[in-house]
């Protein structure tokens, strides 16, 4: 993504400790055509990769459409919007 320099914030310490003061965020997915977004915690693990890997647990009684759920144990890519 195209960010322009006067956005930019080259200290990826900063960004985590953003995510990590305000968790929550918006899973959004694709399927059949149709984009799903759910609002959810997420979890910043800094040691996995050299960006980080955000961790989610979705509970069973939140009412995601049944699409989203097939999607996300399949290889459809996601995106985290922070909110």
């Amino acid at each position: 993504m195209y960010v322009p320099p006067h956005f930019a914030v080259p200290d990826q310490n900063a960004l985590f400790d953003l995510i990590e003061k305000y968790p929550f965020g918006i899973l959004i997915t694709q399927s059949k055509g149709s984009l799903d977004a759910n609002h959810i915690p997420f979890e910043l693990d800094r040691s996995k990769g050299d960006k980080g890997v955000l961790n989610c647990h979705v509970a069973r009684k939140k009412s995601l459409p049944t699409p989203m759920v097939s999607s996300l144990s399949g290889t459809t890519s996601a995106m985290c919007a922070a909110t």
